[in-house]
């Protein structure tokens, strides 16, 4: 089966931009060829006109600034490069050459960015002696672009550059990301690959001559071999059950020419009907930001979570931090349309956002009701020191008293201060019988059971 076009980019995670370093790692970006991508508020071609006008006639203003009409003072920023690179990977003995198009990097300042990699599948690779030649050049095999896609979204999978062979995520740090690294090594610490793991998120659009049944949206959404669903050519055949639960839940149905399916690892799209060819910018760049937005707000989470665990001391911090990311980032709907909303609540609901949102959200409950009872603690134990001291006081007007008290009847000193100290004593074991009673207790249970 062949694919008439497509679209395949590969997502990936980069560090926290923080205030610190990120007019430097800018600076980087641009020296490397990229170019921030703004759209002016005035001044602007015809064609940022129309991009303007459709996009603020689509979406609601706070997701529509955030990604897709850059503001010049926005925290969050974009910045693409056009350049080709030309890279050979293997499939099993079967080479394959790469197209690396288009690079994009996206800032979220003070929270964890991504990019992504547009990439093609030169055509040339994908040779049947069967076909004519013409065909040859023009089309690839939805089996090419399986084969390719599960090689590329692994971190590890070599790749010949240049007749050099690097691996594929250190290619990509050093020719795309301009040496921001991905990967721990060295003992130095690389936050996002404590949440990307080892595989890169796939996000791709085939359009082909016909729809074919949901085996083959099953399998390429997966990167499983083609026909494991069927339990064709695989011995890894998913059950029924797990088969029927991802395609209801997953699915994204809404017209009739074409099916998605959203996974944890990818966003998988076929159709027929030309839906590239007449809506290429839709799945390439409007549909594809929102998927991109999802991931974001996902990894973010990650992220909040890990630093509560990890680091108690700093909760009340992180804490703040979170309900600001909150205030910013949680939005409900995204458009005026139907469609983008479908297809943003859809990944959300792929991505069990909701679900780990509310959990993290009762989680963060639970830890400020901590905070306020340690500082009612804290408080209460200010108090009662108070208290004690208020007590101290006390025993000096006692004193005065008992001494005077002694001199009317003639006590001896021995006998007054051993009535003194018998004083002090129990008003201290009063106090602490009113500050920690429960130790008091035990202390004088072993106390007894000494004796016994």
């Amino acid at each position: 089966m062949k694919i008439n076009n497509s679209i395949i980019k590969i997502v990936g995670l980069l560090g926290d931009f923080n205030k610190k370093n990120t007019q430097q790692q800018y600076q980087e970006f641009i020296n490397s060829g990229y170019s921030r991508e703004v759209i002016p508020s005035k001044d602007l071609t015809e064609k940022q006109e129309a991009s303007k006008r459709f996009f603020k006639n689509t979406f609601y203003p706070e997701f529509r600034d955030m990604m897709y009409l850059g503001q010049a003072d926005s925290q969050e920023k974009r910045f693409s490069k056009v350049q080709t690179f030309n890279v050979q990977l293997y499939y099993g003995p079967k080479p394959y050459v790469i197209n690396i198009i288009k690079s994009e990097i996206y800032v979220f300042e003070g929270q964890i960015g991504l990019f992504s990699v547009s990439i093609e599948i030169d055509p040339s690779t994908s040779i049947d002696s069967s076909e004519q030649l013409e065909d040859k050049a023009t089309k690839i095999s939805i089996e090419d672009a399986s084969n390719v896609t599960s090689k590329l979204r692994l971190f590890n999978t070599e790749i010949n550059y240049e007749g050099k062979v690097y691996v594929w995520s250190q290619w990509i740090s050093k020719y795309i990301l301009c040496g921001t690294e991905l990967e721990s090594k060295d003992g130095k610490i690389v936050k996002a690959d404590e949440f990307s793991g080892s595989k890169f998120k796939l996000y791709t659009v085939y359009e082909l001559d016909d729809l074919p049944d949901n085996y083959l949206l099953f399998d390429l959404g997966t990167c499983s071999k083609l026909g494991s669903s069927k339990g064709i050519n695989s011995t890894a055949v998913p059950h029924e059950s797990y088969y029927n639960r991802i395609m209801k839940k997953n699915k994204i149905s809404v017209f009739q020419n074409w099916e998605a399916l959203c996974l944890f690892d990818s966003f998988t799209c076929i159709g027929n009907g030309k839906i590239l060819e007449n809506a290429y910018s839709s799945w390439d760049e409007t549909y594809f930001k929102i998927y991109l937005y999802r991931l974001f707000f996902k990894y973010n989470l990650y992220k909040y979570n890990s630093e509560i665990f990890e680091d108690k001391h700093s909760a009340t911090k992180v804490r703040d931090q979170f309900v600001d990311f909150l205030n910013r980032y949680e939005i409900s709907h995204i458009s005026f349309n139907f469609l983008p909303n479908e297809i943003y609540a859809k990944i959300g609901k792929a991505l069990e956002l909701d679900v780990e949102l509310e959990k993290f959200k009762t989680r963060i409950n639970n830890l400020s009701n901590k905070i306020q009872e340690d500082r009612e603690s804290k408080t209460n134990i200010l108090l009662q020191i108070v208290t004690v001291l208020g007590g101290i006081s006390s025993v000096g007007p006692i004193l005065a008293g008992l001494e005077h008290f002694k001199q009317q009847i003639g006590f001896s000193s021995l006998v007054f201060y051993a009535i003194a100290t018998l004083l002090v004593l129990l008003v201290g074991i009063g106090v602490l019988y009113f500050i920690v009673p429960h130790e008091l207790k035990k202390i004088w249970k072993k106390i007894k059971s000494i004796f016994r």
